[in-house]
């Protein structure tokens, strides 16, 4: 019997042909999510290909800007990590994608939280916010 790396995008399906699916894990997750973090505090997002024969290089997107990583962090498995995270970084995406068929893909939306308070629920009352932080 022959083994074949089918990418999720190929529905057919070939006699005497085993078909892998080619998956991605992001923080442990196979779909896209939220990543509960504290102000101040640094976070990690980690991105693993799974089900792969061959190597595969990952890039990485902070919105829609691509994370500049080495490439020694790119096979596989990559991490990044934000060494302190402010105000400005909740709300964002971070998305993890298979270099060669950038369809595959994973995102997480970072929720940054400040003691007791979780600042996507201020989204409202940002412009009050600021106001009396003048």
């Amino acid at each position: 019997m022959t083994t074949a790396v089918l990418h999720t995008s190929c529905a057919s399906t070939v006699p005497g042909v085993i078909i892998i699916t080619l998956n991605l894990l992001l923080n442990n997750a196979t779909y896209d999510n939220r990543h509960n973090a504290n102000l101040s505090e640094p976070a990690i997002l980690r991105c693993e290909v799974v089900n792969n024969i061959d190597d595969e290089s990952l890039i990485w997107y902070r919105g829609t800007g691509q994370v500049d990583i080495k490439s020694e962090n790119s096979v596989n498995v990559s991490s990044i990590c934000i060494p302190e995270l402010t105000i400005e970084d909740n709300g964002v995406s971070f998305t993890c994608l298979l270099k060669q068929n950038t369809s595959i893909k994973l995102s997480l939306q970072m929720n940054v939280l400040c003691e007791s308070h979780n600042y996507s629920d201020l989204a409202e009352s940002s412009a009050a916010f600021y106001y009396f932080t003048l």
